[in-house]
Order: C-alpha cells, then structure tokens, then sequence
C-alpha cells in the first residue's frame, strides 16, 4: 500500500524534525535499551523503514474472496488514498498506526496534527500538538497517573513530551479531516462515474 511511512526519517537535516521524534528517531537508531523498554510498556514500535505494518497491507490479513468484494476493495483503496498524506511513524499492540497528517494541503511535520489509523479502518485525529503528547494524550484518558508517569520516563530520555489536564485538550486543526477523505475516497472508488 502506498504511503507515506517513515519518509524522510532515515537521514533527516538537524532541526527538521519535531523536536520529540527527533529525539525518538535518535534513540531508536542506537536501540537505546532504555526507550525500547519504555515503549515495550506502551505497547507501541517505531515503524522503521524496512517494517510494513499489518494494518497497511491488506493483501497480507484479506483473502481473495474478501478482495474480489467491491466494497472491500473500496474500503482498501480509500484507506490507502488517505495513507498517502500520512507520515506514519508508531504502530501500537493493537495493529493500530499513528503518524502526522500532512493531508492535500501538504502541512509539514511541525504543523502537521497526529492521526491514528484504528484498527476498524477508520481515521482519527488526535488530541495533542506532538506525537509523544498525543500518545500520552490516549493513555491518559484511560489512567491520568501513568501517562504522567511516561512523560516523567520520555522526559528522563530527553524527548519532551507536554502533557495537558482534560480541560485543556488541545485538539488539532485539520482544513481537510482525514475521515472526511476517507468517505469521499470510498464513494469515488464504489461508483467512479458519480465523481
């Protein structure tokens, strides 16, 4: 499937990364013992440039008859029309990819907001204006107190990871919202000649 995973990350100019995966990519390099320990207890891994995730390639979890329906193989063709404006850098325990959404309107990785493709196929923006944050952010409505505890961990790392009470979400802005796309991608791919 086409996207735009772990693009530019390999060899990067200093300071065109967000400062949080920036310090993410450095470590992951080194196989930093610490971060990869502290990832493990999130459940989560770096997509690294030769690693497809699961959830990106359908051909891998669909059988044939599940590829031959027109609904399923336009439900895989919008999915991969919106992956392409996503710099996909996390895969979760659960499948599930989280990454920057550059969307049409190309927006770079500092302005980008966090995306997470579900593992149902749906696209979701993440509250939080860092992918540590918005990480964190997703524990944190499930348990306060370790994602407190994770940011003092990525912190200790040196990969600043703000962290916001519930009353102050910070929630992405996104001209074009990834489900948005989505839906458009998926009617376009059902019936091409209505759009």
């Amino acid at each position: 499937m086409a996207s735009a995973a772990y693009a530019g990350f390999h060899a990067p100019p200093p300071g065109s990364l967000p400062a949080d995966l920036e310090a993410l990519l450095r470590l992951w390099r080194r196989q930093h013992p610490p971060l990869l320990q502290l990832l493990a207890e999130l459940g989560c891994t770096v997509i690294d440039h030769d690693y497809q995730p699961a959830l990106l390639d359908p051909e891998g979890y669909l059988s044939r008859a599940d590829l031959a329906d027109p609904m399923v193989r336009a439900r895989c063709a919008a999915i991969e029309g919106v992956s392409a404006y996503i710099s996909f850098v996390i895969e979760n325990d659960e499948g599930e990819v989280i990454g920057y959404w550059h969307g049409p309107e190309q927006r770079s990785l500092h302005e980008a907001p966090i995306v997470k493709l579900e593992a149902r196929g749906r696209f979701q923006l993440l509250p939080g204006r860092h992918l540590i944050e918005a990480l964190l952010g997703e524990l944190g409505r499930a348990d306060p107190a370790a994602a407190g505890d994770f940011a003092r961990l990525f912190a200790g790392l040196g990969i600043a990871a703000p962290t916001r009470g519930r009353s102050e979400p910070a929630w992405p802005d996104a001209a074009t919202h990834p489900a948005s796309l989505q839906q458009r991608l998926y009617e376009a791919a059902l019936d091409p000649r209505r759009h």
